[in-house]
């Protein structure tokens, strides 16, 4: 069953009961030390306070500032690691397709590869693809599979994929025609007969 559509559980509720209670407590301690700090502030001559209130004020935006810069240090961090996995992944998959087409044609040499080699790469592209693909070029990949099973233009559907490959891993398709990313591996004379 989908852990989605389950009920919420005891377990789930006392969570909840937790977190209520915690907030609720950080509520009442924030206006708790509020209250003591404008009681304190209320007894003490005005320009101490106000150098008491603009050094605490400092103090916080440096430390804010600080822990927002780490952050954002750590999600950059994090993202170029996903991105350099997901460019090793999705080169992959443009070696297998490559050594796919390479395979009829005897002008190119390197990595040629038989139709069950093809299944075992593709097969393991996939897998790795649950793990670090965008939904979009998931979905391109499904749609191209359900387009050569139909017999519909998988060119256009191989397109797609390498469309939403860019765009994963932050290259722009601005510019590009339909089919041309496909027809990178075509014959020029083949290409041609695309594009008119």
């Amino acid at each position: 069953m989908d852990s989605h559509n389950t009920p919420a559980s005891t377990k789930d509720w006392i969570f909840l009961g937790i977190g209520v209670l915690l907030i609720a407590f950080l509520v009442y301690a924030a206006f708790s030390f509020a209250r003591l700090l404008f009681g304190f502030l209320g007894n003490v001559d005005p320009t101490v306070g106000a150098a008491l209130i603009a050094g605490m004020f400092t103090v916080l935006v440096g430390i804010g500032s600080t822990l927002v810069t780490q952050y954002i240090i750590k999600v950059r961090q994090a993202e170029e690691a996903h991105r350099e996995a997901k460019i090793s992944l999705y080169k992959q998959c443009l070696e297998l397709a490559a050594a796919h087409l390479a395979e009829d044609n005897p002008n190119v040499q390197g990595k040629k590869l038989s139709d069950k080699g093809v299944a075992n790469e593709y097969f393991h592209f996939k897998t790795e693809l649950l793990l670090r693909g965008s939904p979009k070029v998931i979905q391109a990949l499904e749609n191209f599979e359900d387009v050569t099973s139909e017999g519909g233009d998988s060119i256009r559907a191989v397109d797609d994929i390498y469309r939403e490959i860019r765009r994963d891993i932050g290259l722009t398709n601005k510019g590009l025609r339909p089919k041309e990313l496909a027809g990178i591996y075509v014959k020029n004379s083949d290409r041609k007969e695309w594009f008119r």
